[in-house]
């Protein structure tokens, strides 16, 4: 009867969730790069200006924002990068400190933000979390298919048509605002918190 159509809806979904997560797990690096890219893109209404990125080693500081007053071989342009090398010469019997130009050095990103995790297992529990909301959202025209399956039959036809055209409208305007506001209003967002 109805617990088995139900039954039956229900192990569907569940299994579609479950395929989708499986493949959301391999992709979960590549979702990450995805969801971040609104982070990359805090300061696109900011007036661009100078900066000057250090390197000690490997690790990179910076960018710091600077003024043609306090780095005069900053190249021309409205908002040059500049990269220098942080050394040490020997002046005398004491050492000093020099910043060499790295010429071919690529630019930094903007956000001058990385993430980290904090725990052995924080890269994992972020891999999973992401693909688990992203398998809901991938597996869901699935899902909403099978448990309407299961809905569909006790409803007459003018509740189906009112159902059907609440889908439609309601799809199109989800798309509209997830795409809004991972276009535009995220980076407004991040770039005010």
């Amino acid at each position: 009867g109805h617990l088995n159509d139900l039954r039956q809806a229900l192990i569907r979904s569940a299994i579609a969730i479950g395929i989708a997560l499986v493949v959301c797990l391999f992709l979960s690096p590549w979702i990450v790069q995805v969801l971040m890219y609104p982070l990359q893109r805090m300061h696109m209404f900011d007036k661009a200006k100078p900066t000057v990125t250090l390197l000690i080693g490997d690790t990179r500081l910076g960018p710091f924002e600077v003024t043609r007053e306090q780095f005069p071989d900053l190249p021309k342009g409205n908002a040059p990068t500049l990269t220098y090398r942080i050394g040490t010469t020997q002046v005398g019997d004491q050492k000093v400190a020099t910043l060499t130009p790295v010429p071919e050095a690529k630019p930094s990103d903007a956000t001058g933000i990385r993430l980290h995790n904090l725990s052995p297992t924080e890269g994992f529990l972020v891999a999973f979390h992401v693909a688990i909301y992203a398998a809901l959202a991938v597996s869901s025209p699935f899902w909403i298919f099978f448990m309407g399956g299961f809905i569909l039959p006790a409803l007459n036809l003018r509740e189906r048509s009112v159902i059907f055209s609440w889908l439609g409208w309601s799809g199109f305007l989800f798309l509209a605002g997830v795409l809004s506001t991972y276009f535009v209003m995220l980076p407004i967002a991040l770039r005010a918190s």
